[in-house]
């Protein structure tokens, strides 16, 4: 019987596929990267053949590798950036460039949704509380609506990336009511046909919707050639990057964890039971799974943070003669000559925006505090110091949105492996930060619900005890969790002190 797994995350820079057996040990991996367009200002698209193409060849390069045969694999399962809208014609093709996650065109329109219908409708017509923001699909496809109406016209599906990639490989459109968030209802994945049609959308655009471990078909004869997966090899729904990610921490397992799913932006919140009090935040409701639920926030800029102070001001280049892994060693071995606080500089990560908890589109990322002793390696410190603070101000709002104190943060993702910067996060948290064995969550939590979708495990409580595995703990030290309380202090009073500067206007959260 075929005990092997296989994810597959289509994420903002890259695709990664990878192979794990029932222990959640990792088998073989591969990837492939593609580009981000940006036609106009807060515009953010990508090619979706561009995600296919990635894929496809990061399997064969997986299965070329002679470790895994394609009969050993037992399920396959899909995770994705969200929300990203990729607008589907009749023959299966994308009729448009998808227009991703961080996309705020929408500006005009997320306001006529908030003077329109609002909050208390939204939450009537979704069954969740969604925020009123351009980056959210109902304001997204309210702007595709007004200004391109033969783009609907031709549009008989609206799916997620992941979603086009099982179209791909199943021939059936689908998707999961978590990732068609803002479209159906996540309560049962219903349509309301009053809400689509305030935003002037059609029934038919909206697919499916499954649970993230069902199967919704099977690897079709082309995709097998396309890929060498083996003919009939069941595909699960799968389920948005950042909640594969908290799966694959172990968070729904038990009310109280904390988690930060590191990538291009930060996954951050805490697991909990039902809120009533969302803070502004997002909650995953713990029926979709059987489990604990969650209450989290999307960040803007976490590790593009870094990526653009990298690119920006430094000489040293990821291409040629250093690959990206030595590059950011090198960044650590910088950030780490100045001290913790990076003597009272302090960075503001809002760089395209902000999402949670702020919410503000046209926010500005900043340096404050500049004198004439800073030098490089402050400032390379003080964009790690940011992100992190930003991490705190998050699971700050989750946790008094939830009634819950994290007792320990899982920690995943590929800035996971910077040490400095994961004790940075513990210490101004002053919370244990658990990194976890695997650190690419996305994949792992894809292939956990494809384990659960083959029958191997009865449900996904089982697949994580068996699958998920903490690695190391790294505890907070008091003495550098005093100085970095004082500088949140700062932090949290800059953007509402800047706002304010900037409208005229009081500014509160």
């Amino acid at each position: 019987m075929p005990q092997l797994f296989l994810g597959i995350d289509i994420g903002t820079s890259s695709c990664k596929v990878a192979v794990y057996d029932t222990k959640g040990n990792l088998v073989v991996q591969a990837s492939r990267p593609y580009g981000v367009h940006r036609p106009g200002p807060y515009m953010a698209e990508q090619d979706p053949e561009d995600w296919w193409e990635a894929a496809s060849q990061s399997i064969r390069e997986v299965l070329a590798r002679g470790v895994v045969h394609p009969a050993d694999i037992a399920g396959i399962g899909l995770s994705g950036q969200t929300p990203t809208q990729v607008f589907v014609d009749s023959t299966g093709k994308a009729v448009r460039p998808a227009i991703i996650w961080e996309d705020s065109r929408a500006q005009s329109e997320a306001e006529w949704i908030r003077q329109n219908i609002g909050t208390e409708k939204m939450k009537a017509f979704l069954g969740m509380y969604l925020p009123i923001e351009p980056t959210w699909p109902p304001a997204r496809l309210l702007w595709v609506a007004r200004h391109e109406p033969t783009t609907l016209e031709r549009t008989r599906t609206v799916l997620q990336p992941k979603d086009f990639v099982g179209l791909r490989l199943t021939g059936v459109r689908f998707s999961d009511a978590w990732s068609s968030k803002g479209l159906v209802s996540v309560a049962d994945g219903r349509i309301s046909s009053d809400y689509l049609r305030l935003l002037c959308l059609p029934d038919h655009i909206v697919p499916d919707t499954y649970r993230p471990f069902e199967v919704v078909g099977s690897v079709r004869p082309e995709a097998a050639e396309a890929t060498g997966l083996r003919e009939g090899t069941p595909v699960v729904a799968g389920w948005s990057d950042a909640l594969c990610g908290v799966l694959a921490s172990g968070c729904f397992a038990r009310p109280g964890i904390g988690f930060n799913v590191t990538g291009t932006s930060e996954i951050v919140g805490i697991s909990c039971g039902d809120v009533s009090d969302t803070a502004g935040l997002v909650p995953v409701p713990g029926h979709l799974l059987g489990t604990a639920g969650a209450l989290y926030g999307p960040t803007q800029s976490g590790g593009a943070s870094l990526a653009w102070f990298k690119e920006g001001f430094m000489s040293i280049q990821s291409s040629g003669e250093l690959e990206d892994t030595d590059v950011f060693r090198l960044i650590e071995k910088e950030a780490a000559m100045a001290p913790a606080g990076s003597c009272g500089l302090i960075f503001l990560p809002y760089l395209q925006g902000e999402r949670a908890p702020i919410w503000d589109p046209d926010a500005k990322g900043a340096f404050v505090g500049i004198t004439r002793s800073h030098r490089a390696a402050h400032f390379i410190r003080a964009v790690m110091e940011g992100v992190a603070y930003s991490v705190r101000h998050v699971l700050e709002t989750a946790e008094h949105g939830s009634g819950l104190k994290a007792q320990e943060i899982r920690i995943s993702g590929g800035a996971s492996r910077n040490a400095l910067w994961t004790q940075m996060r513990a210490d101004v948290t002053g919370c244990p930060v658990r990194r976890l064995k695997v650190l690419e969550t996305s994949t792992l939590g894809a292939a956990m619900l494809a384990s659960v979708g083959a029958r191997v495990y009865s449900n996904l409580q089982e697949a994580t005890e068996n699958m998920v595995h903490v690695e190391e703990s790294i505890e907070p030290s008091d003495r550098m969790h005093e100085v970095y309380d004082q500088m949140f202090q700062v932090y949290k009073r800059l953007y509402p002190a800047l706002k304010q500067a900037e409208t005229g206007r009081p500014y509160s959260l």
